[in-house]
């Protein structure tokens, strides 16, 4: 697997692959519906000035993870430094991702969007294939949470159980559930601590950064039918040296990264698993097709096969 699609992988770790925009810090407003929750909290996550230690589980498996978060006026700056395992940090800032392990190796990716969650979230979009309710009172990391259940309305997505700080509406916890509702995978402030910001005015999440012209060339090479419900099209890049194209599709709420390249013999074929995200490989119209998401695999295998070459 190639190393963007391992750095994908390692970044929709965080919060459970879900990292949405939320409303400012100034005095908070009185949330009466479970659509305020979520749409507070997409904004919270990306605007307020937070740091503390964060816990990834998959099964057995733990991850322990310092996390830092500014955000300012020019965009936001995070540093994610993994504490157990291979040391590694990763930063983000300015449009881009740089990924590092041990103190000499160095690497950065361009595909910048990837991390961008901010394009990607889309409540009017979700809006049919989920439901939002919210649940009682819980406490993590010594403050007082709202849950809200975040439930899909059919097998092509999974659900989430995300514990809301009532100050701040920071995911302190966020739960993945398949559709039995059991944990698939989750993550977990273990300490919170937030720092002075700004005031942030709520804003609209841009609906696609991508525009008419990049969307002309993938009309040119590719067309998607019977994508899986709900799903569209948000993101692509093509890199000319590589031969190489990525997209990204969404439901307003999870996202798929498929990435297109020439077939080369022995290229990854059929089904793989890293912590809560599928991995499929196939051979399509004699390209390598890899795709990843936290999503089902029939909902992986539908996006694979409804893309064709344009004719």
């Amino acid at each position: 697997m190639s190393m963007q699609c391992r750095l994908l992988v390692r970044i929709t770790v965080l919060f459970g692959g879900l990292i949405l925009p939320v409303a400012g810090q100034a005095q908070a407003p009185v949330l009466s519906s479970p659509a305020d929750w979520l749409q507070a909290m997409h904004h919270a996550v990306h605007h307020l000035n937070y740091e503390g230690h964060v816990v990834y589980q998959v099964g057995s498996d733990l991850e322990v993870m310092h996390l830092h978060h500014e955000g300012k006026a020019t965009g936001e700056v995070e540093h994610l430094n993994v504490l157990s395992g291979t040391p590694h940090q990763i930063l983000r800032g300015s449009g881009a991702m740089h990924h590092i392990q041990g103190p000499d190796e160095k690497q950065q990716s361009h595909d910048q969007h990837v991390l961008d969650m901010n394009c990607l979230f889309d409540y009017q979009q979700m809006l049919p294939h989920y439901r939002l309710r919210l649940g009682e009172k819980h406490r993590v990391a010594g403050r007082l949470a709202q849950i809200l259940y975040i439930e899909p309305q059919d097998a092509l997505r999974y659900g989430r159980r995300l514990y809301l700080d009532q100050e701040t509406k920071l995911p302190l916890r966020s739960v993945l559930l398949d559709h039995q509702q059991q944990p698939l995978a989750q993550t977990l402030f273990t300490d919170l601590t937030l720092k002075k910001s700004p005031m942030v005015a709520m804003q609209h999440p841009s609906h696609t950064h991508t525009d008419k012209s990049d969307l002309f060339a993938v009309a040119q090479r590719w067309q998607f039918v019977t994508l899986p419900a709900g799903f569209k099209m948000k993101l692509h890049h093509y890199l000319s040296q590589e031969k190489r194209e990525h997209f990204i599709f969404s439901d307003g709420l999870s996202m798929i990264s498929l990435y297109i390249e020439p077939w080369v013999k022995g290229s990854l074929e059929g089904f793989s698993k890293q912590g809560a995200t599928w991995i499929l490989g196939a051979r399509r119209h004699n390209q390598r097709m890899t795709l990843l998401g936290k999503v089902p695999q029939e909902t992986l295998l539908q996006v694979v096969d409804s893309a064709r070459p344009t004719p």
